[in-house]
């Protein structure tokens, strides 16, 4: 992980600009995935039990640019344009998110605008856990760009998600928990057809019972 960490950092795009020697040229994620797995010995068979799946997303989102002051030309210009596009897509699906979280109106969102917002749909999509760390600055020259993260923030808050556990098994173990699911049915069923057969000899010899009572009454009468 630590190897992947440091080639990802490597290769990382940054450029000086008019803003600041390091700008960042592009987003950057590091994902980890992560599997569990369970075993269980049955009839001497050491059986994987079912899988859970899970992925860690660390974003480093490029800051909005705006061309009149970073100054760029050329290149670093058209990276700008494409930050910028990827942001205001991000921006759009958070917005769309958090509308959704406040109503029970269903609405369209479409990840496919940007490969940013494709690959972090899982995280932003409700079936995760996500923090969203922003970053500002109290210059009053970049009130603009300061306003508009915090209105990025506050409607990010809005969104509610819904973490689930992922599980996974391939058809081996699918067919295990079939068997023992199977089984455990087959009992419950022999169990309940014991107990309404334990009810009717009650039942039964109840009746042999009240029976025998009537014959003899019947027959105390009669002497």
């Amino acid at each position: 992980t630590q190897s992947t960490w440091e080639e990802g950092e490597r290769q990382a795009s940054r450029a000086a600009t008019g803003m600041n020697d390091q700008s960042s040229r592009s987003h950057t994620i590091f994902r980890v995935s992560v599997e569990s797995k369970l075993r269980s010995v049955e009839e001497d068979d050491l059986v994987p039990e079912t899988a859970l799946q899970s992925e860690l997303n660390l974003v480093d989102l490029a800051g909005s640019e705006c061309a009149a002051q970073t100054l760029t030309e050329g290149q670093s210009r058209r990276e700008g344009q494409c930050i910028n596009q990827s942001l205001l897509a991000l921006s759009s699906v958070i917005e769309k998110l958090s509308s959704q979280s406040s109503s029970a109106k269903r609405t369209f969102i479409n990840y496919r605008d940007s490969v940013l917002t494709r690959m972090l749909q899982n995280a932003l999509g409700g079936n995760s856990k996500t923090a969203i760390i922003c970053n500002v600055t109290p210059a009053a020259a970049h009130h603009m760009q300061t306003l508009s993260t915090l209105n990025f923030a506050a409607r990010a808050k809005k969104i509610r998600t819904i973490p689930k556990l992922n599980e996974v098994a391939d058809d081996r173990t699918q067919l295990k928990k079939y068997k023992r699911q199977i089984a455990d049915l087959q009992q419950r069923v022999e169990a309940a057809e014991a107990s309404v057969a334990s009810a009717r000899t009650e039942e039964r010899d109840g009746a042999q019972e009240q029976i025998r009572r009537l014959e003899e009454e019947r027959n105390e009468m009669v002497q």
